[in-house]
């Protein structure tokens, strides 16, 4: 493919996101791609120390100043945007890939749309999880997260937050770290009488922590005996280093903490080397390349539980994750470290299951997956502004009835509803989703053991979802209830429920008991909608949507019906118009949409 690669940093030189981009690019040429790199930002903020490929970045000029103090980057925007479109029209690319959300994200995905490609957008870290507070950035990322044809994280909570910003099931979300180096020896030194605390960034700044990281070595020189000096490397803007060197002064730390300043590589490479105990105070992480580096030269370190490698060890290792930001936790959790008995053994059980999820080549195979699965990412799909839904009951290896569906049927189903470009999903998602147009509501109704033995690895393949509706009487019971029915069947335990549930799927009502709504008195008639709903919530938490036994309803029923839930599926009755036929909605048989998928 041909990728325009948009970034806000390079440099072989520098940390950070500039050598992550560096890397990354170089990552793309070597599965053999052809790239283009073109900056969001003035030039001055890439440093372009390589000669592997030229970068395109803007040389526009407009002075800040006049009676709007914010018009001068909205101008610049505009100009850079459309200059950088005009150096580069006469590309064509396969493919936009933003590297970090934010501004840079919606950068580039002004220039997706102008290019007609899709876009793969990059989360490295406080872009996302500033947006909880920050209206503007998550405005950007809004837009930028709905008009992304994939999101990779280099963290679950980066995912998880970008979830909350925007979510459509269409999109492809995905974690991939940044590989790491196993250590060759270990290098642990925390029993000295002098310990060297080490942090840094090429940009430090309070989004790392380090006034509570000042104020912990104060709480730690009234608690050891050791003298615990800090190291602090990286560029600090002249305001920030006043009030940080006022702070160490206050604490009488002048001796104990020191501000390095912006190093080169190699020479924080050289300085890290001389650290005991790499300390990540971070507030929002996504994967700390430093932290990384240190790792692979087999050094101990503490980390803030942020980022992806605070999660790989989070549910093992809890005496290298800091659960608190306050000082008075960050210099016990220190104190706790430097009295280890045995902090090889501790360490050594650290790095090989951080080991285990960033290798390399593991890692070179995702990416592959990804860019390979973003190639068909214009399939045909079926013209319609209705709502396309699905039905099944059960799946069997062989059997085709009214009830089965055979397994080989079921699976050449998904596979072709895949190839053409669609998602299925569960009705929750569908009408949370703002872009419905390759959206496929798929349905179960009575809830049996297949789903989960047959259709939940399938559709897990493909990261598809579903919504099952279960009759709360039947849980964990047989079929007994439908006499029509010769072959003995089970329906699902409230264990394998919640499994479904866990995997994405949404748990719907079918009812108390099936019975026919249309045969029922009025009171029996709340049972079946009201209660069923109650208990199911008690188990399964909130419940939206409801499947009419034997698609049997009238208006009446209806009215009951969208009373309590969002939305009701009926079966061959009903229609399709979003809005209109919400308690009504028609879904089809796998025969009739294998027909429509042919067209």
């Amino acid at each position: 493919m041909k990728i325009l690669l948009i970034t806000s940093e390079y440099g072989r030189e520098s940390g950070g996101l500039s050598y992550g981009c560096f890397k990354y690019s170089n990552l793309l040429i070597d599965l053999g791609h052809k790239i283009v790199v073109a900056s969001s930002v003035d030039s001055a903020f890439i440093n372009n120390s390589t000669n592997d490929f030229n970068i395109f970045s803007s040389h526009i000029r407009i002075l800040e100043g006049g009676y709007k103090k914010e018009l001068n980057k909205h101008l610049f925007f505009k100009a850079h945007l459309a200059e950088t479109f005009e150096e580069l029209k006469t590309e064509s690319f396969d493919l936009v890939v933003s590297f970090g959300a934010g501004e840079n994200g919606f950068f580039a995905s002004e220039l997706s749309a102008r290019f007609n490609a899709p876009l793969l957008l990059l989360l490295r870290g406080s872009e996302i999880n500033l947006s909880i507070s920050d209206m503007e950035l998550r405005q950007k990322n809004y837009i930028a997260l709905s008009r992304a044809s994939a999101v990779i994280g280099l963290s679950n909570e980066l995912i998880l937050n970008s979830k909350e910003i925007y979510y459509d099931p269409r999109i492809k979300y995905m974690v991939i770290p940044i590989p790491i180096q196993s250590p060759q020896k270990l290098d642990i030194n925390l029993s000295s009488d002098k310990v060297v605390l080490g942090c840094g960034a090429h940009h430090i700044n309070e989004k790392k922590g380090i006034a509570n990281l000042i104020t912990a070595i104060a709480e730690l020189k009234n608690s050891t005996s050791a003298t615990i000096n800090l190291e602090v490397v990286g560029k600090i803007d002249s305001d920030l280093l006043k009030r940080y060197n006022n702070l160490i002064n206050d604490l009488g730390l002048k001796q104990q903490v020191n501000l390095l300043g912006e190093l080169t590589r190699n020479e924080f490479l050289k300085r890290m080397r001389t650290w005991d105990l790499y300390i990540q105070t971070s507030f929002g992480e996504g994967f700390s390349n430093s932290v990384a580096e240190y790792i692979s030269l087999g050094k101990a370190f503490l980390l803030s539980k942020t980022g992806f490698i605070a999660e790989a060890l989070s549910e093992n290792f809890q005496s290298i994750i800091l659960d608190s930001f306050s000082p008075k936790n960050i210099s016990k959790k220190i104190h706790q470290l430097l009295n280890n008995k045995n902090p090889e053994l501790y360490y050594q059980n650290a790095f090989d299951a951080i080991i285990s999820k960033t290798n390399e080549e593991d890692i070179r195979e995702k990416w592959d997956e990804v860019l390979a699965g973003i190639k068909g990412i214009h399939t045909k799909k079926i013209e319609s502004s209705n709502m396309l839904s699905i039905v099944f009951h059960d799946i069997s290896i062989e059997e085709n009835s009214n009830i089965d569906v055979p397994l080989k049927s079921f699976e050449s189903f998904v596979e072709s509803v895949s190839q053409k470009g669609y998602l299925l999903c569960s009705s929750s998602n569908y009408f949370k989703s703002h872009n419905k147009s390759n959206l496929i509501v798929c349905t179960f109704d009575d809830g049996y053991e297949n789903l989960h033995k047959y259709a939940l690895p399938i559709l897990n393949k493909y990261s598809f979802t579903a919504t099952v509706f279960i009759c709360v009487e039947n849980i964990g019971c047989t079929n007994k209830w439908n006499f029509k029915d010769t072959k003995i069947r089970k329906h699902l335990t409230e264990m394998q429920l919640q499994d479904l549930k866990n995997s994405g799927w949404e748990i719907g009502s079918h009812g108390l008991t099936h019975n026919s709504l249309l045969k029922l008195t009025d009171k029996e008639l709340q049972n079946e909608i009201y209660d069923s709903k109650k208990q199911l919530e008690s188990i399964f938490g909130q419940i939206e949507s409801y499947a009419y036994p034997y698609g049997d309803f009238n208006e009446y029923i209806k009215m009951k019906v969208a009373e309590n839930y969002n939305t009701a599926y009926s079966l061959t009755k009903g229609g399709t118009l979003i809005g209109v036929d919400n308690h009504q909605i028609r879904r089809y048989f796998l025969s009739e949409f294998n027909l429509l998928l042919e067209q």
